[in-house]
């Protein structure tokens, strides 16, 4: 009796070290599972933070690039208006020029025709004065 009493004591020693065995084989592999799936979910974490903020790069940049646009345009018309304003300074300078000439022109005519005008009336009066 005493050795089927030691061989039952080995075979329940033998099946404890088989279940401990097991539990062992189960944890490392739960372990194995929940850090691979741990990693995994970090890493889909990381590629959609990745993508969010490329999503949100690209949104600021598009409104970048809109007002960039915006204000390029707000300054082409600006200078259009002022390369007009200055034409049409230019354009009434001349005009303003040209007109005072010609009011030169007029009165150095007119100076001229009074003075051929009294030189003649000298000479008609010298003629019939002699």
């Amino acid at each position: 009796k005493s050795i089927n009493k030691a061989s039952r004591s080995d075979q329940d020693h033998n099946e404890s070290f088989k279940e401990s065995t097991k539990i062992n084989v189960f944890k490392e592999e739960l372990g194995n599972e929940l850090r691979n799936s741990f990693v995994n979910d970090l890493k889909e974490l990381g590629n959609e933070l990745r993508n969010s903020v490329v999503n949100v790069s690209k949104e600021a940049l598009s409104h970048l690039n809109d007002s960039k646009k915006e204000l390029c345009n707000e300054i082409r018309n600006s200078l259009r208006e002022f390369k007009e304003d200055l034409v049409a300074r230019e354009m009434k300078k001349t005009r303003d020029s040209e007109f005072k000439e010609s009011l030169k022109k007029e009165a150095r005519e007119e100076v001229a025709r009074k003075l051929n005008d009294s030189d003649n009336e000298k000479n008609n009066e010298n003629v019939g004065g002699n």
